[in-house]
């Protein structure tokens, strides 16, 4: 190719910049349970007159 078509080529090429590195779009939020578990067993609680009690293992706590 003749000289006329190369420079104004390589002129473009050097002012390409590299592509900035990319970040994640998609961000993961860890699933947090809002139902407290037993200590115990980690079976699900229940409340009732003031006390928490375990479902399946009985375990409880008033106060």
């Amino acid at each position: 190719m003749p000289m006329l078509f190369l420079d104004p080529l390589r002129q473009i090429n050097q002012r390409r910049r590299p592509f900035p590195a990319l970040r994640p779009t998609t961000y993961y939020v860890p699933v947090v349970s809002a139902a407290k578990l037993c200590p115990e067993c980690a079976g699900p609680l229940s409340r009732a007159s003031g006390c928490v009690t375990c479902v399946y293992c009985g375990w409880g706590k008033c106060g």
